[in-house]
């Protein structure tokens, strides 16, 4: 099963986005492939410092891809420069509709 994880919300005060990359990483155990899309307030969790949550994301990206949403990037001061291992999507509604509608068998949102 390919499982894509749309992350909205910002990581930064609330255990919510550690416990969805968490089930990331269980999905990936079992042999799915798994992708996040980070958009919005999600996008912070491209420049999150915590060790556990930054070792969940080098699992999710050995299984998978993590695309961050250009605009949300821009707008909030993140460059590609510092996007270390994730995907800039410069189309960012584009990509992620072809995502939802031609790869993903599965959609959470958080």
């Amino acid at each position: 099963m390919k499982l894509g994880i749309i992350l909205v919300k910002s990581p930064l005060g609330s255990r919510k986005v550690e416990t969805v990359l968490q089930t990331a990483s269980l999905a990936l155990k079992k042999g799915n492939s798994v992708d996040l899309f980070l958009i919005s307030d999600g996008v912070w969790l491209s420049k999150i410092q915590d060790k556990e949550i930054k070792a969940l994301l080098r699992e999710i990206r050995n299984g998978g891809n993590i695309y961050v949403c250009g605009a949300s990037a821009q707008a909030r001061g993140i460059t590609e420069e510092t996007l270390e291992g994730f995907v800039l999507s410069e189309d960012s509604y584009g990509d992620l509709v072809d995502l939802v509608m031609e790869k993903w068998d599965k959609v959470v949102v958080c």
